[in-house]
């Protein structure tokens, strides 16, 4: 990759998270829009790649995060902080996304520490420039402003988490390619076992037959082509469009199943009062995990089945729950 894609001291707007003045939830609503479209229409087939990384906000190397700070005009200092903070060794105290405190012993700036959303966000800044620039994305209907428009999505990102998105499988595995020639160059870590595809060329409740990968080699400059290496260990798992998935970090049935969102429901709550295990928190902790964790987790699945037309089975599931 000979190229380099210029950066404005701004973050690209497929990026919604810690962004001043944009939803971080914004991008969530896009791909439940996506799928809406993609399900009304038999010409307008999606194919998308759920991506996680693994160990994202401790595994960013210390050159990319110089570079990209200093791309965006940070300050010398600012960069110099957080390059000291990947050095901190031994055991600290986080908020984990329960809103509880964990001691983790691993090195490097960790998940819940203030700066390391900052670190993150624009370090992965060139990928998601790069993917925008030169990706080829799915087209959906929108309506802006009282006008009927036809916007391209190709990526979707919260942080660690990003929605990769094709109108066909062929590119699907284009924009998967670009992925996997920034992870190669920058040391970027993907989390499988929290990675799946899905599309809509299937049927309802059966796996796609061929899936894309993250093996390969691309080939020339930054608009040039991947050659994927089928069948090798980073093969992104098929499945069902109406089984649960990570989505930019809440977990939805992309189908909108009933039964799957029910199950989504009941195993967040559960592992919620699990982790809190009878702990009262203080006011402004209890404010947080119920901002950030139950609202987003329980609002967007009950929103899906009310959008495909099945809030009334909950109604009536309601009325038969016995005294």
């Amino acid at each position: 990759m000979k190229e380099n894609i210029r950066m404005d001291p701004t973050l690209e707007r497929a990026q919604t998270a810690f962004v001043p003045g944009v939803n971080i939830m914004e991008n969530v609503d896009m791909d439940s829009i996506i799928w809406e479209n993609a399900r009304a229409s038999e010409d307008w087939n999606v194919h998308v790649a759920y991506l996680d990384c693994s160990k994202a906000y401790d595994s960013v190397p210390q050159w990319l995060t110089r570079k990209a700070l200093k791309t965006h005009g940070a300050p010398d200092d600012l960069g110099n902080l957080i390059l000291r903070l990947d050095d901190v060794k031994g055991g600290r105290r986080v908020i984990t996304q329960d809103g509880l405190t964990a001691t983790i012993t691993f090195g490097g700036m960790a998940q819940g520490e203030i700066l390391s959303p900052t670190k993150f966000v624009y370090s992965q800044d060139p990928l998601v420039r790069w993917l925008s620039k030169h990706g080829k994305g799915y087209k959906v209907k929108i309506v802006y402003e009282g006008v009927d428009r036809m916007a391209t999505v190709v990526s979707l990102h919260v942080c660690d988490d990003m929605n990769i998105y094709g109108g066909s499988l062929a590119d699907l595995q284009h924009n998967l390619g670009i992925v996997s020639a920034f992870s190669k160059k920058t040391g970027l870590k993907l989390n499988g076992m929290k990675s799946a595809f899905m599309t809509t060329e299937s049927e309802e409740g059966v796996e796609p037959a061929h899936c894309p990968t993250l093996d390969g080699e691309w080939h020339g400059g930054l608009n040039e082509y991947f050659v994927p290496n089928e069948g090798g260990e980073n093969t992104i798992q098929a499945k069902g469009w109406d089984e649960a998935v990570r989505t930019l970090g809440i977990y939805m049935a992309a189908s909108g199943c009933l039964q799957t969102l029910e199950t989504v429901l009941e195993d967040k709550i559960e592992a919620l009062m699990k982790s809190m295990a009878g702990q009262k928190l203080p006011i402004h902790m209890a404010r947080g995990v119920f901002n950030t964790v139950l609202s987003p987790a329980i609002m967007y699945p009950l929103r899906d089945v009310a959008q495909r037309g099945r809030s009334d089975y909950l109604i009536e599931k309601m009325k038969q729950k016995p005294e």
